[in-house]
């Protein structure tokens, strides 16, 4: 039997221990504290408690701090699985774009015997997309090809998916092949298939929702410069939330998280379109 657990703070934290103590199966919907408790369980888990194993370990983080979205303001729009998950060790980080991703990435989560926090980006909730009816899950670690192309890579998580992809139609207008690879999971990272695509196109831009500073898209740019060097025309570019809080202003906030005119200048002044 699989149960899912929808709670936030202290009650989200008993819950889900009692859900351990009865061996069942599930998952937890997590807000706030639960998410904190969830980077010690990752941490420290498995090098105190050895082969034990907790059922209810796999939270999809929903709400406030998985998203940046329209007019929420600077208390309420956070992209964390970058600065504050992505450093704990132990945990898998799960970035689904697409629906038929996420049923098959949070089946895949469910079913692990590691801790793994599922984030899900509140301003993705509208995207409609197919979803296969059979049963099916997607391993960790393996990006997915969202676009093929020849020119420039571009690797984009989470939401970032539908801005590149939008960046990718303007590209292709002005002659410009972009290639777009989903990592699908942050934690593994699917090094090689991110290389491959650098050492195919020769440049690349990693976009994430998360601070530039420290984030994502440093790890991301890091692992394509060491591997694609002797191949790349042009410097790994990053693109990212501003080191600000994220402003309340529509207008304003267009200018501090990547869009899709931002990501073609970008790759355009890459490929030499000036």
């Amino acid at each position: 039997m699989r149960i899912a657990v929808v709670a936030a703070g202290g009650l989200g934290g008993y819950l889900g221990a009692r859900l351990a103590q009865s061996g069942e199966e599930g998952h937890l919907v997590a807000r706030g504290a639960p998410l904190a408790k969830m980077r010690e369980v990752g941490r420290r888990g498995r090098s105190v408690l050895g082969d034990f194993v907790l059922p209810a370990q796999a939270i999809r983080a929903t709400g406030d701090p998985t998203a940046i979205g329209p007019a929420f303001g600077a208390w309420f729009k956070e992209t964390i699985n970058g600065y504050s998950y992505g450093h704990t060790p132990g945990l898998t980080i799960v970035c689904p774009a697409t629906a038929r991703d996420a049923k098959g990435l949070i089946k895949a989560a469910i079913r692990d015997d590691n801790p793994v926090v599922f984030f899900e980006d509140k301003m993705m909730y509208k995207l409609k997309g197919p979803v296969p009816s059979d049963e099916y899950t997607i391993p960790f670690g393996v990006a997915d090809v969202k676009r093929r192309g020849e020119d420039i890579t571009l690797v984009a998580t989470s939401s970032m998916v539908q801005i590149a992809i939008g960046a990718a139609e303007k590209l292709s207008q002005i002659g410009v092949s972009a290639e777009i690879i989903d990592p699908r999971t942050t934690k593994p990272l699917d090094k090689q298939a991110l290389v491959d695509s650098a050492k195919k196109t020769s440049r690349a831009i990693v976009l994430d929702e998360g601070y530039e500073c420290y984030g994502v898209t440093a790890e991301i740019a890091s692992v394509i410069a060491d591997g694609a060097f002797y191949y790349l025309d042009a410097p790994v570019k990053r693109m990212g939330a501003m080191d600000v809080p994220i402003p309340f202003s529509p207008v304003l906030e267009d200018l501090t998280v990547p869009t899709e005119e931002a990501v073609f200048e970008m790759a355009k002044s890459l490929c030499g379109r000036l």
